[in-house]
């Protein structure tokens, strides 16, 4: 799996999909009994808009699902489950739990089905800025903010005021003078924040040197926690189907090291 935390317990699969008005994704889901499974739909924010388990539909935890954008009108076959999301290019990720039979969790993951209806424009794919984790980017990041605001609408109320800064911004620092002004503020300031909250996870909640984020997959106006959760494992999941915890000081408040934990 290419991001930077997958969960060891689950067989994954992973996808990206796409509806629109004229279309829709015919979901299948296998019966599973006594083993732990979730869909789970995202945006290109990494915001949970729907899961598919037994939690979420006890009434129908297996069968056929359409997966539709909100507001659509197209036809699905009978006996089977709507889910509206409000964004047209989803990531899929299928978590089935490993539990002692390995191979029984791949058999299952293999009997879920995905099936288009219609024919969805497929949306272009932004470039926006590449970089590695352990060298974060300064003032260049503006240079495609526009590009993945305009692509993907960051649909969670009370981000506007935050959305016209960024894009104020982007325009401010065509200028050489500003532009070196603001990249030495993200370098010396910005980034030197990030790195303090990275270890709480922004707002989180800290008790024996363990931290658990104060929301997760579903992120609201909380940025930070948004920002933070993304860049340690994109692709998070709400609250209702796992709880996380992150170790990075020991009882001392130093961050661990090779050392640590040696008896």
């Amino acid at each position: 799996m290419n991001w930077p935390n997958p969960n060891l317990d689950v067989a994954y699969s992973e996808a990206w999909v796409a509806v629109d008005e004229n279309s829709c994704l015919l979901v299948t889901v296998p019966k599973i009994t006594g083993r732990y499974y979730t869909m789970q739909f995202l945006n290109g924010w990494a915001e949970t808009l729907a899961n598919i388990n037994e939690r979420i539909f006890p009434d129908k935890p297996s069968g056929e699902f359409a997966v539709c954008l909100k507001g659509s009108n197209v036809q699905i076959p009978e006996g089977t489950t709507r889910i509206d999301v409000p964004a047209k290019c989803l990531r899929v990720l299928l978590r089935v739990a490993l539990g002692d039979d390995w191979d029984g969790a791949i058999a299952l993951q293999h009997q879920f089905k995905f099936q288009a209806t219609g024919s969805p424009k497929l949306p272009e794919i932004p470039k926006t800025l590449m970089f590695e984790m352990g060298k974060l980017p300064g003032v260049e990041a503006y240079d495609s903010a526009k590009l993945a605001l305009d692509t993907e609408a960051d649909i969670n109320p009370g981000m506007e005021k935050l959305q016209a800064n960024t894009r104020a911004i982007a325009d401010a620092v065509k200028d050489p003078t500003e532009r070196s002004r603001v990249d030495k503020i993200i370098r010396e300031k910005a980034l030197a924040d990030f790195t303090k909250a990275l270890p709480i996870i922004g707002h989180g909640t800290v008790r024996n040197s363990w931290a658990r984020p104060a929301i997760c997959g579903a992120f609201k106006d909380d940025w930070l926690t948004r920002t933070l959760v993304n860049f340690g494992g994109i692709w998070a999941n709400v609250f209702e189907e796992v709880i996380y915890y992150k170790g990075a000081l020991d009882s001392k408040g130093e961050p661990f090291t090779a050392t640590t934990f040696t008896r």
